[in-house]
């Protein structure tokens, strides 16, 4: 009887399997195609719900390949390392800076950014100055930072809307990009031209759409491709504008709440020709926001960077203790070559 059971499970596992592994092959290449989605309508909803979805069901599905592992033909366990490679890319795990070199100094140019819109602590920031000693401080909603508070005579601040910036150095407002060209509020990039030492710094502080609207509505089975489709086009205009400033200029940051992972298509039709601090020297998953249910949180997302032209050699960059807010701050430490 025994024998006729486990004989059964064979053959049910034999038929399940070439099914399963099909699935797993096309998951993790839809993975992979990420930074190059199609930019079709019907994408746009798919393309948000891997992109801002938990990214861990990747690797519990491929995990389960290697339970099944004796069933798997040679060709499936040839396949399965690529499988766990991609999902734990996906994941965000990034190593790099375990190779990168690390020669921080204190005549580095130090800047941080945080989106501060959600709880943000007068507190809180004020460790994170005392103990960091940024150059520039970028933030992002700061609503209810009162900036005479938090920064002292030493530095030079500005609010431009909602986007704010504190500097140890002198700045000049360039321009800003309001919402308004879209039927939007507020502004979502601030431009400066920063002295440091003998050198101007080009400046980009920048908050964009958020796809947390149709999020939310999509979790809640509501109407939403018109929506889905409103906001992708939206970002898209944003990222364009704010590129098309970034390639004219040299000795370039941009940094702020992109609120898009590097592997989004709009991030890398537009950004990836600068370098990102987080993806060359940071450790580890490097998330910067986190969804929470009962201040739990069940999974993350990388949405803030600082990118920054080849003018610059990054020496340090990290995901910062909680200001606060929703949003992690992020740091980086910078060299003008």
């Amino acid at each position: 009887m025994k024998v006729n059971v486990k004989h059964k499970l064979i053959s049910i596992f034999k038929i399940f399997i070439p099914f399963y592994f099909i699935f797993c092959f096309l998951s993790c290449f839809s993975i992979l195609i990420l930074p190059w989605w199609p930019t079709y309508e019907l994408f746009i909803i798919p393309k948000y719900v891997l992109l801002f979805g938990p990214r861990w069901w990747l690797l519990l599905a491929v995990s389960l390949l290697l339970v099944f592992y004796y069933f798997l033909s040679f060709h499936q366990k040839c396949w399965l390392p690529f499988f766990i490679l991609i999902s734990l890319n996906y994941l965000g795990l990034n190593f790099t800076s375990l190779v990168y070199p690390t020669d921080s100094t204190s005549n580095d140019f130090t800047i941080i950014t945080v989106n501060v819109g959600d709880g943000g602590r007068k507190s809180k920031l004020a460790i994170i100055l005392k103990y960091y000693k940024p150059d520039v401080i970028l933030l992002q909603e700061a609503h209810q930072i009162k900036m005479d508070e938090l920064f002292d005579a030493t530095w030079q601040k500005e609010c431009v809307a909602s986007l704010c910036i504190a500097s140890k150095h002198s700045f000049e407002n360039v321009s800003h990009l309001s919402r308004e060209i879209f039927n939007g509020l507020g502004s979502f990039v601030a431009f400066y031209k920063l002295k440091y030492n003998h050198s101007i710094i080009n400046l980009a502080n920048v908050h964009m759409e958020t796809p947390r609207r149709f999020l939310q509505q999509y979790s809640q089975g509501k109407s939403f491709l018109a929506l889905a489709s409103s906001i992708d086009e939206n970002r898209e205009l944003e990222a364009i504008l704010i590129n098309s400033w970034a390639v004219k200029h040299s000795n370039t940051i941009v940094a702020g709440d992109f609120n898009m992972p590097v592997n989004e298509n709009l991030y890398q039709m537009n950004f990836s020709h600068l370098n990102n601090a987080l993806s060359i020297g940071g450790l580890g998953l490097n998330y910067t926001k986190y969804v929470k249910r009962k201040n739990r949180a069940l999974y993350g997302v990388g949405i803030d960077h600082i990118l920054f032209t080849d003018e610059f050699e990054l020496t340090y960059s990290k995901v910062l203790e909680s200001a606060g807010s929703d949003h992690l701050p992020v740091m980086a430490k910078l060299k003008i070559k």
